[in-house]
């Protein structure tokens, strides 16, 4: 019977696939095993693209799958092992190569140089050899080892000349959405109306896996071809900061990919606006903070994740007993009594809310996205002063200096910015608000939006048991300020509410019936009673005739207003 071998191919650049590499090797296998009659298996051991200067193809690679099939008996003793020279097997350190060479052969394992067709196993390895190894693998450990200085001195040559000059980098990877073009980046525009389009669909409030299913049902192609939409590529395209232009370089530390200094601004073409950006990160934030409200294809709570009890405990939905199977607010604690019927409570607090903004508005800091986006600038560049002044201190240069005015000097001009956008919007803070718009709740996928805004304006509501038949619920702005009460009345056929302002100004009166509003507290304005309709669970409100009623997104009109 013929004795088996095995052939071990390995690059470690993909670059070289293209080439003869590959080709070359196998055929030297080959023809070693027809001169010697060995039984060449077809078994592929190749690791392509794998790097032997860190060992990965024995830790990851094909390498370290021959071993452990020898160690488990199915790959048998006395098997050949058929490389092109010994800086195939390893190119690292001499101690570790020697290491790993030596424990294959005392596996019974008969390894084959085909550059010189030396052989060697355990039974015969005399020292001129084991010399003549360890010689030729220092040599491929110090080729390797000048390779790498060489190519990181080229990598941090080009990165400074990218943030320097604006040069682009050679090697570089880029995003899917662009292709290098000339001695810069052009945009691809089918690939970039997708990144819009997943930006705002996260946006309106969607989740990873909503947006997955949305674009695969649409048969909206991803930027790879025979792969469809997962979350985790969403993940990675809406925190990516390369959609606003910035570059981050990274190194390498062991086998770590680690951030390589600050990113590089405008270093590619720009397709996600800033304040989009900044919402969409808010948006996920929030949403990774809370359970997603999808069950078997349904959002029965508006407020997941944001009513609680005064106890600390997440209000949850549930029925009083077997027989009444009807939805209440309740804690989940025995000691904590009182429940909400559910149906009657959500369209009074739609109304609560749809005041809120405004409301907020009074106690909260001149802000907008622009000031948010120029703030965290801001920031991020002090932080950045203090990192360059430590290494200034530790070791001062002129470049060093150079470095430190110029960041200075770009703290100034983000000062200056800062004030103006913060009198814009203590201008805008005076004019009028555009309430909570409610367009239409019946679907989960829209009520799981309403939910995501909803959190872009409170923290949460806090639910309070009071004496009697009251509870009180108190909204809270994202600022954790108590902006808002509801005081609900409960009572056997439904519910009555009053909304406060917190300095006790009453807002208005909220009953179960529809159209859910006690009139008497509202200047007179026009409801689109369609839309009221719609959203109030399809009740058809059109024989009702008032029109002293003011429900944020209800109503068209965006005139401040309050209950003397």
């Amino acid at each position: 019977m013929s004795i088996k071998a095995y052939s071990y191919q390995r690059f470690s650049s993909f670059r070289q696939q293209g080439g003869d590499s590959l080709r070359r090797q196998m055929a030297l296998a080959n023809e070693y095993a027809s001169n010697h009659e060995l039984d060449l298996q077809t078994l592929c051991l190749a690791d392509k693209g794998v790097s032997a200067f860190r060992g990965d193809n024995v830790t990851s690679g094909a390498l370290g799958e021959f071993i452990k099939l020898v160690n488990i008996g199915e790959i048998a003793k006395g098997s050949y092992l058929l490389v092109e020279s010994l800086d195939r097997l390893s190119r690292e350190s001499v101690m570790a190569a020697l290491r790993k060479f030596l424990d294959i052969i005392d596996l019974g394992i008969v390894i084959v140089t085909l550059s010189d067709n030396s052989i060697y196993r355990a039974s015969d390895m005399d020292m001129i050899k084991l010399i003549v190894s360890i010689t030729i693998m220092s040599r491929a450990h110090e080729e390797s080892a000048i390779k790498s200085m060489r190519s990181k001195a080229v990598w941090s040559n080009n990165k400074r000349l990218a943030r320097d000059e604006g040069k682009v980098i050679t090697n570089s990877n880029y995003p899917a959405w662009m292709k290098r073009e000339g001695e810069g980046f052009s945009l691809i525009e089918a690939h970039v109306e997708v990144i819009k389009m997943i930006f705002n669909l996260s946006d309106s409030g969607l989740g990873y896996m909503k947006i997955a299913e949305y674009l695969n049902r649409q048969n909206i192609p991803t930027f790879q071809n025979n792969s469809t939409w997962v979350p985790n590529g969403l993940n990675n395209i809406l925190t990516n900061k390369a959609v606003l232009g910035e570059y981050q370089p990274h190194i390498m530390i062991d086998n770590q990919r680690i951030v390589d200094g600050e990113a590089i601004k405008s270093y590619y073409p720009k397709v996600i606006d800033t304040a989009l950006f900044l919402r969409v990160q808010k948006g996920i934030a929030s949403r990774n903070q809370r359970g997603s409200g999808y069950r078997k294809g349904k959002f029965s709570n508006l407020f997941i994740g944001l009513i609680k009890c005064d106890c600390g405990s997440a209000m949850i939905l549930g029925s009083q007993n077997k027989v009444n199977q009807s939805s209440y607010l309740k804690c989940p604690k025995s000691e904590c009594k009182g429940s909400i019927r559910y149906q009657y409570a959500e369209p009074q607090m739609l109304i609560a809310l749809s005041h809120i903004q405004s409301v907020i508005e009074k106690y909260r800091e001149p802000d907008s996205n622009e000031l948010a986006a120029c703030t965290m600038e801001l920031s991020a560049k002090e932080q950045l002063l203090e990192q360059v002044s430590a290494d200034y201190e530790a070791s001062p240069s002129r470049v060093i200096a150079k470095k430190l005015s110029a960041i200075e000097s770009e703290i100034n001009n983000l000062r200056d910015d800062c004030s103006k956008l913060e009198i814009q919007a203590s201008i805008r803070q005076q004019q009028d608000i555009m309430l909570l718009n409610l367009e239409s709740l019946h679907t989960p996928e829209e009520r799981c939006a309403f939910n995501a805004k909803l959190r872009l304006l409170i923290s949460h509501i806090e639910v309070v048991d009071c004496e009697g038949d009251y509870k009180a619920m108190v909204y809270y702005s994202t600022d954790g300020i108590a902006v808002l009460e509801q005081q609900f009345k409960v009572f056997y056929r439904g519910l009555t509410s009053e909304v406060y302002e917190m300095d006790g100004t009453k807002l208005l009166e909220t009953t179960s019936n529809i159209p859910h509003i006690l009139t008497s507290h509202h200047e007179e304005s026009v409801i689109d009673k369609t839309n009221f309709a719609s959203v109030m669970n399809n009740d058809d409100i059109s024989s009702v005739k008032f029109e002293k009623l003011k429900a944020g997104g209800f109503i068209k009109t965006t005139s401040n207003y309050r209950s003397d």
